[in-house]
């Protein structure tokens, strides 16, 4: 589903948006990512990519599966694990969908179960991407409530998913949550990050570990896309630490001159610190990140051009 929610992200704009919902979300999220597809499909470069023939066709044949129209009917996502499940993801879809299509594939898919949970009933079915463990095949869970289709790999788990959003169990809070848009902004994705497990060592695995939380957000205002990061430290001189690492990790990333455009980029982000938080932001025209997305398309088709048989001599190869 995961795989999929990333392929259906663009497709042509609507009415409304689906802004992130603090009601259902449990409150001890240790990650949290939210995609308003309508706000995206509505932005410039959602727009410029759902021009792409070749985008359209994938939505289109996407869309017969499950019956729907997926560039209209399709409006937000919302994954989150908690501090109790950090490795248990819940992936919340927000569409206008028909249940009883989504029941019919559901039943033709392999080891279909159903179980009733007080007033909800929890599909599973054999999840064939995962191998078996300890011999016993995962499974894959999912809920129908109102124009939400919840997903998650464990029943009990997605029953106290479906808890929260009936009201039945703690959701999270909107005054600690994801701050809304400043006047004039669609906010097309955003996210925070409160609980870090990395087996790495590395700088940019310290930065995490050094910070309390982290917050990412992708914006559009007056035609200028803006990504923008936020580091929360314990204390200012934590902060301090962070801010050098980062500006050295940008360092490296400016060094790669034989791409303009990562170039470009790099040169475009702002490190600054406030006290006990870092703050990296990114702002460029959509225009000119459209001609970045259409740039990187003709070079990754001469690529695949270069490498077939035959294509061209073994110099134009290289």
């Amino acid at each position: 589903m995961l795989a999929t929610a990333a392929a259906v992200l663009t497709g042509a704009p609507v009415a409304f948006a689906v802004p992130f919902n603090p009601k259902d979300v449990a409150a001890d999220p240790a990650l949290l990512f939210h995609v308003d597809c309508d706000a995206l499909r509505a932005s410039s470069v959602g727009q410029s990519i759902l021009s792409e023939p070749e985008v359209e066709d994938k939505l289109v044949a996407v869309g017969a599966i499950f019956d729907f129209d997926i560039s209209k009917q399709l409006h937000g996502l919302t994954i989150y694990t908690t501090e109790g499940h950090p490795k248990d993801g819940v992936l919340i879809v927000y569409a206008d969908f028909d249940p009883n299509r989504l029941l019919i594939l559901a039943k033709a898919a392999d080891g279909f179960q159903s179980v009733t949970n007080g007033s909800h009933v929890i599909y599973s079915w054999l999840d064939d991407k995962k191998k078996a463990k300890d011999g016993e095949r995962p499974r894959l869970c999912g809920a129908i409530l109102g124009h939400r289709v919840i997903f998650g790999q464990i029943e009990s788990h997605l029953a106290e998913a479906l808890d929260v959003m009936d009201g039945h169990a703690p959701a999270f809070s909107s005054t600690k949550g994801l701050p809304g848009p400043d006047p004039g902004e669609s906010i097309l994705l955003q996210g925070e990050l409160l609980k870090f497990e990395f087996d790495s060592d590395d700088d940019k695995a310290a930065v995490f570990k050094m910070s309390k939380s982290v917050r990412v957000k992708l914006s559009e205002v007056a035609n200028n896309m803006t990504a923008s990061v936020r580091l929360e430290a314990p204390d200012a001189e934590t902060a301090t630490k962070i801010a050098s690492i980062a500006q050295g990790l940008l360092a490296l990333l400016e060094l790669q001159k034989s791409d303009t455009n990562v170039l470009k980029l790099a040169n475009a982000i702002v490190i600054k610190q406030d006290g006990p938080a870092v703050g990296l932001k990114l702002s460029e025209p959509s225009s000119a990140l459209i001609d970045m997305i259409k740039e990187g398309q003709k070079k990754a088709e001469r690529q695949a051009q270069d490498g077939k048989p035959g294509a061209n001599s073994p110099q134009e190869n290289k």
